[in-house]
């Protein structure tokens, strides 16, 4: 049973992709809409935090006109309280509703990072990003350096893409190896390097 939809949400992002690169974004706030965030069980939770089971958005699927709202994979939704979700797959059909499974923003991206080309000079602040270690330590004929992978939402594509530059994120240099759009679900996939062991 899931209840009744009685925690309003409002689109505040849709992310539409064209022709498998072009990415827009439109964050203009949709009127709120009738639904409700269901927690994942929690003997169902990993405890990594990457792995983390999804809530569930169920929400609204058609009005007196119509549809409702239509929400694609990687358009967020915020509450009332402001917190912001992002969509992590398509809706589907619960009933008379539909359901997506959705994340929190600030758990898909935890941490901010600062790009900036690889001579130093700032590019953006403030980018947010999920950083994680791949392969760890390896060593090339280039030295020795330390492999991660990334994260980051889909309007950063176009920064993240530039060649030579790199993401300051605490106290880490990281070199951007390659950024690709990741299409079924819109965000930025990143293969990085830190000068190293």
């Amino acid at each position: 049973m899931i209840g009744p939809l009685n925690q309003p949400v409002r689109q505040v992002r849709a992310v539409t992709v064209t022709a498998g690169q072009a990415v827009t974004i439109n964050a203009t706030p949709s009127r709120w809409f009738p639904a409700r965030l269901v927690a994942p069980e929690e003997q169902d939770r990993p405890p990594e935090p990457r792995a983390a089971r999804p809530h569930q958005l169920v929400y609204q699927a058609h009005n007196l006109t119509g549809p409702a709202v239509t929400l694609r994979p990687a358009d967020r939704v915020a509450t009332v309280t402001g917190t912001q979700w992002e969509l992590v797959g398509p809706p589907s059909a619960a009933g008379d509703a539909l359901a997506a499974d959705v994340h929190r923003v600030t758990d898909l991206y935890p941490v901010t990072g600062l790009l900036e080309e690889q001579g130093g000079t700032d590019v953006q602040a403030g980018v947010p990003i999920a950083v994680w270690p791949a392969t760890g330590e390896r060593s090339t004929d280039r030295g020795v350096y330390t492999e991660f992978l990334g994260e980051a939402p889909a309007e950063h594509l176009a920064a993240l893409t530039v060649t030579n530059r790199q993401l300051i994120v605490g106290a880490q240099k990281l070199k951007i190896v390659s950024a690709v759009l990741h299409v079924e679900v819109p965000r930025v996939e990143m293969a990085l390097r830190r000068p190293g062991g």
